[in-house]
């Protein structure tokens, strides 16, 4: 996913998370239930994709680290 965004959210679930960036350390952190995004694909055009569950939580997490933030260590 290159230059996502994340256009719009719904509803709310808490997630226990790890990360590579803090081996050992598990924190649950609420997150958007589902996320709705733009990027551009690894063949440079557009996508739109709406994810729920796990997989919003792993977008979400990762987009976190983009702004340098990391909730695991971040209170």
């Amino acid at each position: 996913m290159i230059n996502p965004k994340i256009l719009r959210t719904r509803g709310k679930a808490k997630y226990l998370e790890g990360c590579l960036s803090v081996p050992g350390k598990l924190k649950t952190i609420e997150r958007a239930q589902k996320v709705w995004c733009t990027f551009i694909n690894e063949n440079g055009f557009p996508e739109e994709i709406a994810e729920g569950g796990r997989m919003s939580n792993i977008i979400q997490h990762e987009l976190d680290h983009m702004e340098g933030i990391c909730k695991i260590i971040d209170d």
